[in-house]
């Protein structure tokens, strides 16, 4: 079992270790689980409130989100005004302020579809930051998903460098045994960090590529960005923004 008292190493975000519940899926490069992170309730109150709202998937650049074969799936992103409870858990275990989030994001995977291998950190940061995050080398730094209902088969959230308990695995060797494979569950939440802390230059970490696996069930998951420093909100890109969709907090 990978140790926790190892985290955070100072090249990553440093989350909160003491949140009950946290266990190590691996240890470096560093993925965490917290199962029941939110309840079945309130899973199922975020898929009822972004239902209706569903579109195709885009894939996030420097410039917003654009199309990409690679992700078949559909989402819709919530306005931080009507998730304040969410992000008052996820800021908690993510030792981060919720100025620092992107809006939350809730995906919906159908029969077949899936998203290929990607790696959520943008490909370089600027040493004078960017437009809509000024700190330097600014980038993704901590990804949290949840999933929102179980799925039996199919839809996993598979990390293809990583073998079965963390371990690196040899690229040369990619498809010759299984690879840290994660089911969604209800509520479980799972973090991995995509890019490395500014003093390292905000580069991605290629470890965490992963992939979501071809739903055979229908598939429901919210999923977090953490950046390095505060988002300038009025400067994100409309495909970046979150829509008000009803009265519903949660």
């Amino acid at each position: 079992m990978p140790r926790l008292e190892l985290w955070p190493s100072p090249q990553f975000w440093p989350i909160n270790r003491q949140f009950p519940g946290l266990r190590a899926l691996s240890e470096d490069p560093a993925i965490f689980a917290v199962d029941d992170l939110l309840d079945k309730e309130t899973c199922e109150k975020l898929i009822a409130k972004a239902a209706p709202h569903m579109r195709q998937s885009l894939v996030q650049t420097y410039e917003g989100y654009v199309p990409n074969e690679a992700r078949t799936s559909s989402d819709g992103t919530v306005d931080w005004s009507e998730v304040p409870s969410l992000h008052g858990i996820f800021s908690e275990l993510l030792n981060m302020p919720v100025s620092h989030f992107e809006p939350l994001k809730v995906s919906r995977y159908e029969p077949g579809q899936c998203f290929k291998l990607h790696n959520d950190g943008l490909p370089g940061g600027s040493e004078v930051g960017l437009p809509i995050c000024a700190a330097p080398f600014c980038n993704r730094v901590v990804t949290l998903f949840v999933y929102l209902r179980d799925c039996a088969d199919g839809g996993a959230t598979v990390f293809p460098l990583l073998g079965p308990s963390g371990e690196m695995r040899d690229p040369e060797a990619l498809g010759g045994g299984p690879a840290l494979s994660i089911q969604p569950k209800r509520g479980m939440g799972v973090i991995h960090f995509p890019s490395e802390m500014p003093l390292h230059g905000g580069v991605r970490d290629e470890r965490v590529c992963h992939e979501g696996a071809a739903a055979i069930s229908e598939k429901w998951i919210c999923q977090q960005w953490g950046w390095t420093g505060p988002l300038i909100r009025e400067a994100l890109p409309d495909s970046m923004l979150g829509q008000r969709w009803d009265d519903v907090l949660l």
